[in-house]
């Protein structure tokens, strides 16, 4: 019979087993892992640069003594965002 760490990973979701193992791979010195963790992980990160970009809505022209009123919305909260991928 295994020791009790065996059961655990009956406990965790397919991504943290994947993660565990590409991590244990690589820092071990397997390729094999390491070129896994890098597709994965590397990928998350390029959407995350460049997935997000800058929108300009409109581009006023201001002349001497006019002013441009600027007003920040909060973002949605994790709630929102998914009731509004449930509608759309």
């Amino acid at each position: 019979m295994r020791g009790a760490g065996a059961a655990s990973w009956r406990l965790m979701s397919p991504t943290q087993v994947l993660r565990r193992r590409v991590l244990r791979g690589a820092l071990a010195g397997n390729r094999r892992w390491l070129i896994i963790g890098g597709v994965l992980w590397g990928g998350s990160k390029v959407r995350r640069v460049f997935g997000r970009q800058a929108e300009s809505l409109m581009l006023p022209k201001v002349r001497p003594g006019q002013s441009v009123s600027l007003t920040v919305m909060k973002p949605p909260t994790r709630r929102q965002r998914r009731a509004a991928r449930r509608v759309g």
